[in-house]
């Protein structure tokens, strides 16, 4: 083989080996995105029903309907807290009624409490169960 020969393979290898550096260089300087907190405690540890998570409408307020009695509840949660139904339509969400009740005792849904739903406290609008349905 002929020195010039040689001398172009060479090239052609460093050349090769530096685009290898440069794609793979690449890979490792991406930043990864922040992680998502972690939800330490849970607001539905004692007395939770699980919903699905129904549509979401224009004016940022959510449907879910209960699993086990097909109860309707209308809440708003706050604009930071609209992904987490946003981009979950149709899966299933934590619901919690806190009213400073025991868990195994039911709550008077006429009175204050707090409603929390996949563990966000969210702004209560409406509750349709069969009977209040139209």
């Amino acid at each position: 083989m002929s020195l010039k020969r040689q001398v172009l393979i060479l090239i052609l290898l460093v050349l090769v080996f530096i685009n290898f550096l440069m794609l793979y260089r690449s890979d490792f300087d991406r930043q990864l995105p922040d992680p998502v907190p972690l939800v330490t405690e849970s607001f539905h540890k004692d007395s939770n029903d699980e919903s699905w998570i129904l549509k979401v409408e224009n004016d940022g307020s959510v449907w879910v309907q209960m699993v086990d009695d097909k109860t309707n509840i209308h809440f708003r949660p706050s604009p930071g807290h609209l992904h987490l139904f946003s981009e979950h339509i149709n899966n299933i969400a934590d619901v919690t009624f806190e009213c400073g009740r025991k868990p195994e005792e039911e709550c008077d849904l006429s009175k204050p409490y707090k409603l929390y739903v996949n563990n966000v406290q969210v702004e209560l609008l409406e509750i349709r169960n069969k009977k209040t349905a139209k």
